[in-house]
């Protein structure tokens, strides 16, 4: 029996190339005011900023409508699709600034 002959006829050598890119993310809303934020969500939807309601979305609980009228568009659909940062923007639109986020001190959607 002859031998069998192994052999490779082309061998190609891959070569990978890392490319490293840095990505700045602008924070619109301070850490603080985050934290105050988010007392109004832990009321409102036990903390859940994806919450779907059929009325009130996302973690603030904020009325479809005035989602819609106040810049959440410029975000998403939806607020429950929106980060917690943009749904903070957008309810800060509908207080028109107002230094506390739920300035009645009750637990109540927008």
């Amino acid at each position: 029996m002859s031998p069998v002959n192994h052999s490779v006829a082309d061998t190609h050598t891959a070569s990978v190339t890392t490319i490293s890119t840095s990505v700045t993310t602008t924070t619109l809303v301070s850490p603080a005011k985050m934290d105050e934020w988010a007392k109004v969500a832990h009321c409102e939807t036990d903390g859940n900023w994806k919450h779907e309601g059929s009325l009130y979305e996302g973690g603030l609980g904020i009325l479809r409508w005035n989602w819609q009228h106040f810049g959440g568009l410029t975000y998403a659909p939806h607020a429950w699709l929106a980060s917690s940062e943009q749904q903070v923007l957008v309810a800060m639109n509908i207080q028109h600034g107002l230094e506390t986020p739920d300035q009645n001190g009750t637990c109540s959607s927008w």
